[in-house]
């Protein structure tokens, strides 16, 4: 049985999940970490970003970062609901514990 590796690209993938987690452990902060945006008008908004805790990050319209422990979303609906859970990308939905979801 012939066993596959990853491919380059998935591994560059890998490894941008794995810097934005470690970007987000470098903060530190009491409040909860979410980007800030600039609407159209000069305001600034975090449109609609959604951060659980200190250790949680969540950057994009609509995204959530629900769990805890480097918990990661980043992009438009992205979804990261458990603990040290990673969603990268317009509606990805990483929803097991530790999970990665690239979108």
């Amino acid at each position: 049985m012939k066993m596959e590796l990853l491919s380059p690209s998935a591994l560059k993938i890998s490894t941008l999940t794995l810097a934005i987690a470690a970007a987000s452990l470098s903060t530190t902060t009491v409040m909860a970490v979410e980007c800030q945006f600039t609407d159209e008008n000069g305001n600034t908004t975090n449109l609609g970003a959604i951060s659980n805790g200190d250790t949680a990050l969540a950057c994009g319209m609509m995204a959530e970062a629900g769990g805890t422990n480097s918990t990661v979303a980043v992009g438009d609906l992205a979804l990261a609901l458990e603990n040290s859970a990673t969603a990268v990308g317009g509606q990805s939905f990483a929803s097991g514990l530790g999970s990665s979801a690239i979108g």
